[in-house]
């Protein structure tokens, strides 16, 4: 098999692995978001080209030097951004989620600076990478202080937990025989 291949075929692995559920993504989905995230429902596309440009400086990096050890670091990166993603949604939590997210997005940026010397159009194909993690990681935070961190728990089924809004002009409703939080 072509190493091209067995690369893509590892980063589709863990980015599916990672990948929540639809009932979790849909509550991701429900947040309110900043007026200027207008774009927000273009967001898978934007980063599967996120990671197409990570897999193209991969290749790059691997096509030069041959070593399994770069193919690691990238896919540890793909896999720190597919996890902020999988725990804001499974957890219900944006500040988990943004920390795995600024971490992804830190352990690029060194990557792109360990690898431009020997490579620049590598580093630079993790740019869109960069700027989308910047962006996503504004937007998580924003996102906490709109939809507010009161946590409340089903008690049918502790186990899931939902973002009530904090602010009391939101419509939020709880369900029946529950009080709103205050």
């Amino acid at each position: 098999m072509p190493t091209w291949l067995v690369i893509l075929l590892l980063m589709e692995l863990i980015i599916l692995a990672l990948n929540p559920n639809e009932r979790d993504y849909a509550w991701m989905q429900s947040l309110r978001r900043p007026g200027w995230l207008g774009f927000h429902v273009w967001s898978p596309l934007i980063r599967l080209a996120c990671y197409l440009g990570v897999y193209l400086s991969l290749l790059l990096v691997h096509g030069k030097d041959h070593r399994w050890s770069w193919v690691i670091v990238y896919l540890a990166v793909i896999g720190l951004s597919e996890a902020g993603v999988s725990i804001t949604c499974q957890m219900r939590s944006l500040t988990l989620g943004s920390s795995l997210g600024a971490a992804a997005g830190i352990a690029a940026l060194v990557l792109a600076y360990l690898i431009h010397p020997s490579n620049p159009l590598a580093s630079l194909a993790l740019m869109p990478f960069l700027a989308w993690s910047a962006v996503d990681n504004l937007a998580q935070l924003q996102m906490k202080s709109i939809n507010g961190q009161v946590m409340r728990r089903e008690p049918s089924n502790p186990s899931k937990v939902e973002v009530a809004a904090s602010s009391p002009l939101d419509p939020w409703t709880p369900p029946r025989g529950e009080r709103r939080p205050r």
